[in-house]
C-alpha cells in the first residue's frame, strides 16, 4: 500500500512538474508574442506617419490599416489621421464594391474610436454624422439622430461643419416629409442659438488675444484658429438662413413664433425670429410687433424703439408710434438718427393734419443736425403743400411758394448732399411762384414784406 501510495505521489509530482514547464513557455512566447507585435505596431505607427505628413497618403494607407485593425490602442492619431486617409481611397476607389468598402470602413473608424479613447464623444459623432453626410451613408434618420446627439452634448461648442450639416440633414428629412414645419423651425432655433453662442466665445477669445501687447507662438496659432473658427460660424449662419427662407412663409412663421415666443423668450432667439420676419418681409404679421416689443423689454435701445415707432406707423396708430420715437430721439447718441426721429414725429403729426406740430420737431431735427438737410427739404415740402390752405387769394396762396423755395435753399447750402435735389425742387416751385404780372395786379412790388398767415405765420419778400 505505502509504495503504491508513493507511485501515485510520484506520479502526480512529474505531472505537475510537465505543467509548469509548458506554462511557463506559453508565457514566454506569449510575452514575446507581445514585444514583437508592440515592435511591429510602433514601427507601422512611424511608417504611415512619416508618409501621411508628407501628404504620400496612398503609401501610408497600408501602415495605417495596420495600426488600426491590430493596434486600436496604441495612438489616438489613428483615428485623427484615418479618415483622411480613407476618404483619399474612397476618392480613387473605382467600383462600387470598393466603395462601400471604404464607407464602412470609415464609419468603423469613428466607431472604435469611441470605443478606444471614449472621451470628446459628442465631438466625434460630430465628425461621424457629417461624414456620412457627405459620403451619403446610412439612412437620413440614422445620420440625424447621430448628429442630434453630437448637437445636445456639445451645444455651442458644437463645430460649425456639425451644425450645419445637422440643420441640412433635418431639411431633407422636411423634404422627405419626415419632419414637420415646426420641427424644422424648432431644429433652426436650436442651431440659430448654438452658433450665436459659439461666435460669442470666440469674439471674446480673439478680443483677449488681440488685446496683448506680445503674443507667443502658441497665442498666434490659437488666434489664427479662431479667426478661421469665426468664418466658418459666419458662413454656416448665412447658409442656413438661405436654406430656411423658402421654406418660411409669413404664415407659417407667425404660426411657430406664436406658439413659441411663450417659452422662448431668450434675447438671442427673438433677435433670429425678428431677423428671419423682417429678411421674409413679414413685418406686417401682429408677432412681429410682439417680438420687437419684448426685445425692448429685454435690451432697451434707440434702434429697437425705433422699429417699435415704424411698426404702428404703419399700422396708422400715431400716438404709440410717438411714444417710441421721442424715446429714441431721446436715448439715441447719433445726430443724424436722433434727426431722424424728429423726422419721424413730425410726419406722424403731418398724418393727423396737425402741421404746426409737424414743424416743431422739423425745427428739432434742424437743431440736433444743424448740417442735415433732409429736415428743411420735409419743411419745403410741408410749406409747399399748404399753399391752397394759406391766404384770402391767388396772389397770398401763391406767396406760399416763396417759403418753400428758401426753405429748399437752405437744405442746398448746409448739406451739398441734397443740393441737387434741393435745387430741383427750388426751380419747380419758382414756376409756381407769383410773376410779374400777378405782383402788378395786386398792387405789390419787389421788397414787400407779405405775412402768410394759418398755421404758417411767416413773413415773406416780394422778389421778381
Amino acid at each position: 500500500m505505502k509504495i503504491k501510495r508513493a507511485e501515485k505521489t510520484f506520479s502526480l509530482k512529474i505531472i505537475v512538474a510537465i505543467f509548469l514547464i509548458f506554462s511557463n513557455y506559453t508565457i514566454a512566447q506569449e510575452g514575446i508574442n507581445d514585444y514583437t507585435n508592440e515592435n511591429k505596431c510602433k514601427e507601422k505607427l512611424s511608417i504611415y506617419y512619416e508618409y501621411f505628413k508628407s501628404g504620400n497618403y496612398n503609401d501610408s494607407y497600408n501602415a495605417w490599416k495596420y495600426c488600426f485593425d491590430n493596434c486600436p490602442k496604441s495612438h489616438i492619431n489613428v483615428y485623427i489621421h484615418g479618415p483622411k486617409l480613407v476618404e483619399f481611397k474612397l476618392k480613387n476607389a473605382k467600383t462600387k464594391e470598393e466603395k462601400e468598402k471604404y464607407k464602412e470602413l470609415l464609419v468603423s473608424v469613428f466607431d472604435n474610436r469611441l470605443k478606444n479613447f471614449p472621451d470628446k464623444r459628442g465631438y466625434v459623432l460630430g465628425l461621424k454624422g457629417s461624414n456620412m453626410m457627405k459620403h451619403k451613408i446610412g439612412d437620413l434618420e440614422e445620420v440625424f439622430n447621430i448628429l442630434n446627439e453630437s448637437c445636445e452634448l456639445e451645444k455651442d461648442e458644437s463645430s460649425g461643419s456639425t451644425l450645419y450639416n445637422y440643420f441640412l440633414c433635418s431639411v431633407k428629412l422636411f423634404n422627405n416629409k419626415v419632419f414637420s414645419t415646426e420641427k424644422i423651425f424648432d431644429i433652426y432655433s436650436y442651431t440659430s442659438e448654438c452658433l450665436q453662442g459659439s461666435k460669442e466665445k470666440l469674439d471674446k477669445i480673439k478680443d483677449e488675444l488681440s488685446s496683448k501687447e506680445k503674443l507667443s507662438a502658441k497665442d498666434k496659432k490659437l488666434l489664427r484658429k479662431t479667426k478661421s473658427n469665426l468664418k466658418i460660424i459666419n458662413a454656416v449662419k448665412i447658409n442656413i438662413n438661405k436654406v430656411i427662407a423658402p421654406l418660411a412663409s409669413c404664415e407659417k412663421l407667425e404660426k411657430f413664433y406664436s406658439n413659441n415666443i411663450k417659452t422662448n423668450k431668450k434675447e438671442e432667439w427673438i433677435k433670429s425670429a425678428i431677423k428671419m420676419l423682417m429678411t421674409k418681409k413679414c413685418t406686417d404679421t401682429p408677432i412681429f410687433l410682439d417680438l420687437i416689443k419684448l426685445s425692448y423689454e429685454l435690451n432697451p435701445t434707440p434702434g429697437i424703439a425705433r422699429i417699435i415707432g415704424n411698426k404702428y406707423f404703419s399700422m396708422k396708430d400715431y400716438k404709440n408710434a410717438i411714444k417710441y420715437y421721442e424715446i429714441s430721439a431721446n436715448e439715441e447718441d447719433d445726430n443724424k438718427k436722433k434727426a431722424d426721429n424728429y423726422i419721424s414725429i413730425a410726419k406722424s403729426y403731418m398724418s393727423q393734419k396737425d402741421k404746426h406740430t409737424a414743424r416743431e420737431f422739423i425745427y428739432k431735427a434742424i437743431e440736433s443736425k444743424k448740417d442735415y438737410g433732409k429736415p428743411y427739404m420735409i419743411l419745403g415740402n410741408l410749406y409747399a403743400n399748404s399753399a391752397n390752405e394759406c391766404g384770402a387769394n391767388e396772389f397770398e396762396k401763391r406767396c406760399v411758394y416763396w417759403l418753400a423755395i428758401s426753405t429748399f435753399n437752405k437744405a442746398a447750402s448746409v448739406d451739398p448732399s441734397m443740393a441737387n435735389e434741393a435745387k430741383k425742387m427750388a426751380k419747380t416751385y419758382m414756376k409756381l411762384a407769383p410773376d410779374k404780372t400777378l405782383i402788378f395786379k395786386f398792387g405789390h412790388s419787389n421788397g414787400d414784406r407779405i405775412k402768410i398767415k394759418c398755421w404758417i405765420n411767416k413773413e415773406v419778400i416780394v422778389s421778381q
